[in-house]
Order: structure tokens, then C-alpha cells, then sequence
């Protein structure tokens, strides 16, 4: 029995011993290596820049600058005195501030424009012509000029100026000084002849011609109304303050009786005397679209009453030739320009008078 024991033990011995050195090398093992994830690369952030620009008459709260994609920025348009802010060129907004979500590059330019006072509220004096009618007049530098139309029946000497039925055959075949009323309505404006302007009173060629215009005044000459054109342009009455183009139709147009039927979507509506009568006569003129009487080969016809404004001047490109060669200003509903073309002698038109 002994003889077994001791076999026995010895193995147990041996597997104790064998044991121990492997429980002793797995606790001294250094622990395995863990693998680190690759950590990915971060985006790369798009940027976009923002132009903001202001145009004349205003400013704008921030230039703009480059900005990463998404960025939201605020911008304010702020006019001058004396200026209104009417859009943005680049964005279709009516509003004067704005948020842009920058998605890429874009470019603002704020639009502003000049507030042109209503009609001036009173003339600079008044004077009182043959007939005993008051009118007001106005100073441009060196010219004064009447702001109100002609009314006069008679010539400085008290003759009277005949009154004319220009539905008539009669009007178109006039060598003389005639008047009329647009429409033959009295509640409408004086229309005259050429020859009436001229003081024409009878066909003798050797009568002395009579003074239209009232003491110390006379109807202008070609030469008077392009230097007051020439005056409003260099004067920044130019709708949009040109100094080089001719635009004063809309500054010296009456602010009532023009057809407004401008619409405002057409290209070049601005400045035009039918587009937004609140912004007429800002240098104080006070044209009316009195309209005038043409001749169609038979008798007198009446156009144009809303839509034109015609007026004589003394001058005649042909002064031997009876019918034609006339010189004349105009205004028209359709047009930023002031016109001086040639009429007629036998048409109809709105007088004016101006300072000796």
C-alpha cells in the first residue's frame, strides 16, 4: 500500500509544481495590444463671399466679407437726407433690410433715389397783363417766366385778338392772329395762332405788327427756351441729377391734368410727367397738358388735352413762308425730355410770357 502512496503523491507533486509556474507566467504575460481605430478627417467647410454695396444717396451696414456656407447675414439699407431707398440690385426684395443664408458668392448694390418736392407753393411775384388777368411768375437765374398760360383776348394796345371756332375750315385758313378755347369749352385753356403771337392783326404788309405780351414782357424766343433748358438740366432738375442728359420733362410738368396711365413696368418710365404726378414740377414751371389744335387739311381738331404740353416761341426757321417754320417747346406725357421743334404757324398752343 505504502509502495502505491508513494507514486501517487510524487505525481500530484509534480502536477502541483507545473501548475504553479504556468498560473505564474499568465500573470506576468504582458496584455495583448489593442488596435486603435484611423480617426477620419474632419470636412472641409465651404465659404462664400458677400458683396454689399450702396449706390447714391445712402449706405449700407456692412460690406459684406467671406463667410462660411450657411451663414445668415443681416444687412440694413439706410438713405440720405432727401433720398428714399427704392430696392436692391441682386435681390428681388422691396424691403430695406435684409438676412442673406450665404449658399454662394453674391453681390448687393442698395438703390436709392432723390425725393423731388411737390409743385413749389408759390410764385416769386405776380404781375397783371393788358386784360387785367393776374399771373405768378418764377426766377431762373437770369430769366423770369411766367407759371401760369396766356389768357389775353386783346394786344398790349387793347385791340382784340379775334376769337376763332377752330372746329371751323376757317382756323386752318387764318393768316392772322386768332384764339380759341381746346375744345371750344370756356372752362379750358387759350389756344393761339401763331400769328396772333406775332401780333399780326390784319394781311397789309405794311402795317406794323401790335405787342402780345403785356408791358415789360415778351413771348420768348427759341434762343430764351433753350437756355432755360440748359439752366434746369446744369441746376439738377434732371430726374435722375444727370448733368449731360436732357430729363426735366417730369420737374417742369404740372402735377395735375396728366393721364397717368404710365405703366410702371416698361423699361424708362421714370421721369416721365404721366408716371406719379406727385413727383412733377419740382423746379416750379407748372406746364399743363393743355393739348393743342392741329389742322387736318379741312378743318380744326383738338389732340392730345392730358398727354401734351405745347407752347410758341417768336421764332420762325422760314419767317416769309406763311404756314410753316415755326418754333416750339413741348412736353410730353411719354418722354423724360424737353422738346423744341418746329409747328405749324397755323396750329393752336399754350403762351407763355417772359421778362423783358
Amino acid at each position: 500500500m505504502k509502495k502505491l502512496l508513494y507514486p501517487i503523491a510524487f505525481i500530484l507533486t509534480a502536477f502541483l509544481i507545473l501548475y504553479s509556474c504556468s498560473a505564474e507566467e499568465e500573470d506576468t504575460a504582458p496584455p495583448p495590444q489593442v488596435q486603435q481605430p484611423t480617426p477620419e478627417p474632419e470636412p472641409e467647410v465651404s465659404q462664400f463671399t458677400l458683396t454689399v454695396t450702396a449706390g447714391e444717396g445712402g449706405t449700407v451696414s456692412t460690406e459684406g466679407g467671406t463667410y462660411d456656407e450657411g451663414t445668415e447675414v443681416s444687412i440694413t439699407a439706410t438713405p440720405a437726407e432727401g433720398y428714399e431707398f427704392v430696392g436692391w440690385e441682386g435681390n428681388d426684395s422691396n424691403s430695406d433690410s435684409l438676412t442673406i443664408t450665404l449658399n454662394s458668392n453674391q453681390s448687393l448694390s442698395a438703390l436709392f433715389e432723390q425725393v423731388q418736392s411737390n409743385v413749389i407753393a408759390s410764385s416769386d411775384g405776380t404781375t397783371t397783363d393788358q386784360d387785367g388777368n393776374s399771373f405768378g411768375w418764377i426766377n431762373y437765374k437770369s430769366q423770369d417766366w411766367a407759371i401760369e398760360n396766356a389768357q389775353v383776348v386783346t394786344y398790349r394796345d387793347g385791340t382784340p385778338i379775334p376769337q376763332v371756332n377752330a372746329d371751323a375750315e376757317e382756323w386752318g385758313f387764318l393768316t392772322t392772329g386768332a384764339w380759341c378755347y381746346y375744345d371750344n369749352d370756356p372752362t379750358k385753356g387759350k389756344l393761339y395762332n401763331w400769328y396772333a403771337v406775332m401780333g399780326i392783326h390784319d394781311n397789309d404788309p405794311n402795317t406794323p405788327n401790335k405787342e402780345f405780351a403785356p408791358e415789360g414782357w415778351h413771348v420768348p424766343s427759341k434762343e430764351d427756351w433753350e437756355a432755360l433748358r440748359e439752366y434746369l438740366i446744369r441746376s439738377h432738375f434732371n430726374y435722375d441729377l444727370s448733368l449731360c442728359e436732357n430729363r426735366i420733362a417730369q420737374s417742369m410738368a404740372s402735377t395735375i391734368g396728366w393721364d397717368n396711365d404710365i405703366n410702371p413696368i416698361e423699361a424708362g418710365y421714370k421721369g416721365k410727367p404721366g408716371y406719379q404726378q406727385s413727383l412733377n414740377n419740382s423746379s416750379g414751371f407748372n406746364a399743363l397738358p393743355t393739348g393743342y389744335c392741329d389742322f387736318d387739311g379741312f378743318q380744326g381738331e383738338f389732340r392730345d388735352e392730358g398727354k401734351r404740353a405745347l407752347f410758341w416761341s417768336s421764332s420762325s426757321n422760314n419767317p416769309n413762308n406763311l404756314v410753316s417754320g415755326a418754333s416750339s417747346a413741348e412736353l410730353d406725357n411719354y418722354s423724360p425730355e424737353f422738346f423744341i421743334l418746329g409747328k405749324t404757324k397755323m396750329f393752336g398752343l399754350s403762351v407763355r410770357f417772359m421778362r423783358d
